[in-house]
């Protein structure tokens, strides 16, 4: 664990170097593509210096170009990208092996035997940058790819007929929301009200229990929202990762979720994608022989890195004695008079040189942050996923003098605010967290963007009663909020309830993610489909281990 602003992208270098001393390729995993570009282009000048090559793994590349990726010695990448190519190979040693008998014979006389279609060639070492999101966060979906399907769905009249029906359910009465666990279940009655119409119970288009395609309504309603879980581009439904806001194009919800949401923005509803692979993040990751990675907040899931990875968390000291000064809380009865206040004090900071950084949950909240910044006079840069190509640009410009930068936590990871001088001089930059995030590590992450490396700095986060994250979350605080109106005093155990919730949301998380990780250990279960965990891509033995092996040991020189 290095705190933000510590040079963790310097340090990964060398652990890196030495592991691709040994020829077998070393994966650099990171959150996103935008990472992970910058990160090569910063490390081949000193890898090939020092004669090691380096190569980016992109989403849309061919596969020569991939696998041509792979044969450098170091090879940078999201880190669910690594996954999927993986799936890919596997994909194929499956195609080989279920192919007629002679058929690989003859593949190899032609020059297209099974090693010449695999991208990968093992295993052998990962070094995971922003670990706790990789391997913790994004651990709680599996990885799955499928093919790609944009014909008409067969069964779109059921879908639509089963949004029809979802919206005449009585909330309570019918079906019940469990907003932590993000599900939604009928009652008894709400059951028998689905099963009224004896058509859609049997009908032949069925891809799955009538009452299922009501329930992916329910949620599509009630659970998922647009401009914070998706956008709509080009008529496309477009998945919003929650934990920084990114916007992913390719993505899709399975079991007719998907579908579900296209019917309610009434899109296309496109068949569903059929799938020829899973596994869980934990299971890839485990697989790798040498596994190491680092981030600004490892200790609050310190347990969960040991037992499911075997890794242990060291923590390295910051170079230069923190300036960081986190202001108290300040309370406002509603989310409107929240922005009123949020404008008033970005204007007071700006006026004395500053920049400021405004951190919100979802896309919704940039746009109506922006558009009040705009009509008080202040030009905002936004950056919220929804941008293609400008995000580098976004982040080097929110260090300057009365620059004010509205962002999802797209500038909560991995970026580096650069400060003018001047703006270090009158006090840094000062970070405004328009509520809390269900994950207190992506809060500290926000907080993290400014005083780094000892520059001066400012936090705070602001609430109201009417926040998502209270309403959605923690509804029986909203009291608790109003009080502190007339009690000032109260905010700091307000702020102590509201960590408490967060443990909580963090403590369901990890159970989902214990969960999926024994359901594919099943002999047999679904989400090992098509793959062969046992095995390397390309045939190199695997280790099994119950602890990773660490040949190499690094130490912190001061």
């Amino acid at each position: 664990e290095m705190q933000t602003g510590e040079g963790k992208t310097f340090a990964g270098l060398l652990p890196a170097y030495v592991l691709a001393l040994s020829g077998r390729g070393v994966h650099v995993c990171l959150p996103n593509a935008y990472l992970a570009q910058r990160d090569q282009a910063i490390a081949s000048p000193v890898f090939s210096r020092l004669g090691l090559s380096t190569a980016v793994r992109r989403e849309n590349d061919s596969f020569q170009v991939t696998r041509a990726a792979y044969e450098a010695d170091l090879t940078y990448g999201p880190g669910q990208l690594f996954g999927f190519d993986y799936l890919r190979d596997q994909w194929t040693r499956r195609q080989f092996a279920d192919s007629p008998l002679g058929s690989a014979t003859m593949a190899r006389v032609l020059g297209r035997s099974m090693d010449s279609q695999l991208r990968m060639r093992g295993l052998y070492a990962a070094v995971v940058d922003e670990a706790d999101q990789v391997l913790v966060d994004d651990a709680t979906s599996p990885l799955l790819i499928c093919a790609a399907n944009d014909r008409p769905a067969p069964d779109a009249m059921l879908h639509q007929i089963a949004r029809l029906t979802a919206l005449s359910l009585q909330r309570n009465a019918d079906f019940e929301i469990d907003s932590v666990a993000g599900d939604v279940q009928l009652t008894d009655h709400g059951f028998r009200h689905v099963y009224e119409n004896e058509e859609f119970a049997t009908h032949v288009q069925l891809n799955r229990p009538w009452h299922a395609y009501v329930i992916s309504a329910l949620k599509a309603e009630f659970l998922l929202l647009r401009d914070r879980h998706y956008v709509v581009i080009d008529d496309r439904i477009c998945l919003v990762e929650q934990s920084t806001g990114r916007v992913f194009r390719d993505r899709t919800w399975s079991d007719g979720l998907h579908q579900a949401v296209q019917t309610k923005e009434r899109l296309v509803i496109t068949a569903e994608t059929q799938s020829q692979g899973r596994i869980t993040r934990q299971a890839y990751f485990r697989m790798y022989e040498n596994l190491c990675g680092m981030t600004g907040t490892a200790q609050a899931c310190r347990r969960e890195l040991h037992s499911i990875y075997g890794l242990d968390v060291s923590e390295i000291k910051t170079r230069l004695p923190s300036r960081r000064r986190v202001m108290e809380t300040k309370v406002f009865p509603s989310r409107s008079a929240k922005l009123v206040g949020l404008v008033d004090e970005t204007t007071q900071v700006i006026r004395e040189g500053r920049a400021v950084l405004v951190g919100t949950n979802h896309i919704e909240q940039t746009e109506t942050i922006a558009e009040a910044f705009r009509k008080a006079g202040i030009i905002p840069a936004v950056l919220n996923g929804v941008q293609s190509g400008e995000e580098a640009d976004i982040i080097a410009q929110a260090g300057s003098a009365r620059a004010v930068t509205v962002a999802t936590h797209l500038a909560g990871r991995g970026t580096d605010i650069k400060l003018a001088s001047s703006v270090a001089k009158a006090g840094g930059l000062h970070v405004i967290g328009w509520e809390h995030h269900r994950l207190s590590r992506v809060d500290r992450q926000l907080i993290g963007r400014g005083a780094r490396q000892g520059d001066p700095g400012t936090a705070r986060f602001l609430i109201s009663p009417d926040d998502h994250f209270i309403a959605g979350q923690a509804p029986h605080l909203a009291a608790a909020v109003i009080r502190c109106l007339d009690c000032p005093k109260a905010i700091p155990a307000l702020c102590h309830s509201l960590a408490a919730v967060q443990r909580t949301l963090e403590s369901h998380d990890r159970s989902v993610r214990y969960r999926l990780m024994r359901q594919n250990q099943r002999p047999g279960n679904a989400l090992t489909r098509g793959i062969a965990p046992a095995e390397n891509p390309r045939g190199e033995a695997n280790q099994n281990r119950s602890k990773l092996n660490r040949p190499l040991r690094f130490g912190v020189i001061r």
